[in-house]
């Protein structure tokens, strides 16, 4: 089921981002934590 990986990152944007996990695509580990 190759829509599997797109139906879990759909969960994971309504569910809290995980530290260093989505999110760390978009921001440095660094400049999310201090």
């Amino acid at each position: 089921m190759p829509n599997s990986p797109r139906r879990a990152l759909g969960r994971k944007r309504g569910a809290p981002p995980a530290p260093g996990l989505a999110s760390r695509r978009r921001i440095p580990d660094g400049a999310r934590l201090p």
